[in-house]
């Protein structure tokens, strides 16, 4: 039934998306240069394990166990498409993967609504309130692409992954309140995929389980049936990863990484007061603010819209609480105040989905909303990958030109910048490695921060201490020929920890680089305000070692 259901609801309503559907994964598989900055870290950190480096204590991410497995795939995939003949690198495969990704779960999402309107047709409400099936169906698939193509620059990352394994499930699990109930192996998997994205980081497990006491709220009773077990099977199977690190890895992730990660919630990122390098949130908070008007206004007509309104609020609280001043922090309240306001707007314009001339009016409306949006991040593709001379600043070059001409394929740099952007997708596309134990320069001020609160001091004492020794002997190995290390607080934090032996006597300062590249709307480039400071290995002290 649901493979029939797919088939049937393909045939009548995903033509009004195909206009974006294509356009979607031709951008996608076509672009150069729009991976976001921790998709591509997490593509360089599969060649540090393949290599055989241990996480967290070979080198530092925030990262889940299970963002690190996921990460891993893009690699093995790329060798399996060349086994097979099909040349692909892992970028291409992580293009590819993630684009099937994007596909199932769209499909699951379709064969549950319009699975549910081919055995009830309209649903049942014994409020009176309606929910519109007929129109949400006609909405489903434009909605979903165009709320996915919004988030375009944020492909892969965390929020991306968990919405698009979490959004099968809200559909599944508010129908059952309005008396549609899936179960068997449909609803235990889709489920268990909602939960195993819960894994995928610690702040989205909360957003899980109050999105859970939320459905029961409105259904007004608790039970469990197969979607409850499979949502927590999916949750504990994501937790347990933990256990199948290895050991020194496990004690450091524990120890170390788990407690930096909730404790960086709530401390004040110096990004979040600079315009020049954090999103302009009037833009995104005026959207979010006409979606939440707009449902509010459908709410009794669509039960389907409650969860999405949820997750626009969810998401924009998370942001808040992040301060890490990243587009990334916004993926979740975008596309969910964006499905909120698609399905809202059908939903006040479902009488005429028979009609053919409205039909045809609705086609052209959104083949030029997917275009407008299409040629906009072409636009801002184009315009991350090329440097303007109005940017230069003093002659002062770009980090791609530093890295370019400095260093060699292959070849161990080092750029400490809080956010990755600088180093990320540069690194992987110009072929070189972050070396050492520091992928990116978060921890440094999070950990010298922490050590002046009174409950966390003794926390961040140690995490300056391990964090120290590691970058030292990384240092000492003569191994980084050249370091780009931002003016932000990064060089005052390294001498803060001891270093600063290596900044002012073993490495040696030759000019200032800044970040003009990848500057694309939602604005979120340091580098534009304050430059990076290039260090060199001293030759001669170098040759005094050896």
């Amino acid at each position: 039934m649901v493979f029939k259901a797919v088939r049937d609801a393909v045939s009548l309503y995903l033509l009004l998306a195909l206009p974006i559907l294509l356009l979607v994964f031709y951008d996608w598989l076509s672009s150069t240069g729009d991976l976001s900055a921790f998709p591509a870290m997490r593509l360089c950190l599969a060649a540090r394990l393949e290599r055989g480096v241990l996480p967290y204590s070979g080198f530092f991410t925030l990262d889940s166990p299970l963002t690190l497995y996921l990460g891993a795939l893009p690699a093995l995939a790329s060798k399996l498409f060349i086994a097979i003949g099909l040349p692909l690198t892992v970028v291409s495969s992580f293009k590819v993967l993630l684009g099937l990704l994007i596909c199932f779960s769209l499909s699951a999402c379709i064969s549950i609504v319009y699975g549910a309107r081919k055995l009830e047709g309209e649903l049942p409400n014994p409020q009176g309130d309606g929910t519109a099936l007929s129109a949400t169906c006609a909405a489903l698939a434009p909605a979903f692409l165009l709320s996915q193509y919004l988030v375009r620059f944020q492909w892969g990352d965390g929020q991306h992954l968990f919405l698009l394994f979490f959004c099968p499930y809200i559909f599944l699990r508010w129908l059952s309140i309005a008396g549609i109930r899936y179960s068997g192996l449909l609803s235990f998997s889709t489920a268990f995929f909602a939960g195993f994205a819960a894994g995928l980081d610690i702040v989205f497990l909360p957003i899980v389980l109050v999105h859970e006491i939320l459905v029961c709220w409105r259904a007004k009773h608790v039970g469990f049936d197969s979607a409850c077990w499979g949502l927590f099977g999916g949750i504990l199977i994501s937790l347990a990863l933990i256990v199948f690190l290895p050991e020194a890895s496990r004690e450091r992730f524990l120890q170390f990484i788990l407690p930096l990660r909730v404790f960086k919630l709530g401390l004040f990122d110096d990004a979040m007061s600079n315009v020049s390098c954090a999103p302009d949130l009037r833009y995104q908070l005026i959207f979010f603010a006409v979606s939440m008007f707009a449902g509010l206004l459908s709410l009794r007509k669509n039960i389907l819209l409650t969860p999405f309104m949820y997750l626009a609020c969810a998401g924009l609280i998370l942001y808040v609480a992040e301060m890490r001043a990243l587009s990334s922090g916004l993926v979740i309240t975008l596309f969910a105040s964006s499905m909120t306001l698609i399905l809202s707007s059908f939903t006040y314009v479902r009488i005429l989905l028979n009609r053919p001339m409205a039909m045809t009016v609705i086609s052209v409306i959104l083949l030029f909303a997917s275009g407008s949006l299409f040629i906009s991040f072409r636009r801002a593709i184009d315009d991350s990958l090329s440097l303007p001379a109005v940017l230069r600043r003093n002659a002062d070059p770009d980090l791609a030109e530093v890295l370019n001409n400095e260093t060699k394929p292959g070849q161990e740099v080092m750029i400490v910048s809080h956010f990755p952007e600088a180093a990320y997708p540069n690194l992987l596309y110009y072929d070189r490695k972050q070396s050492g134990y520091l992928t990116y320069g978060e921890p440094l001020h999070l950990l010298l921060s922490l050590r002046t609160n009174e409950p966390t001091r003794d926390f961040a004492e140690n995490g300056v201490k391990f964090l120290a020794e590691k970058i030292r002997k990384d240092l000492e190995s003569d191994k980084i020929k050249l370091m780009l290390i931002h003016l932000n607080h990064e060089v005052e934090d390294m001498k803060t920890m001891g270093l600063a032996y290596f900044l002012d006597v073993k490495y040696t300062e030759f000019g200032k680089a800044y970040y003009y590249t990848r500057n694309r709307a939602p604005k979120e480039s340091n580098g534009l305000r304050l430059p990076f400071i290039i260090y060199r290995l001293d030759e001669k002290l170098d040759e005094v070692s050896r």
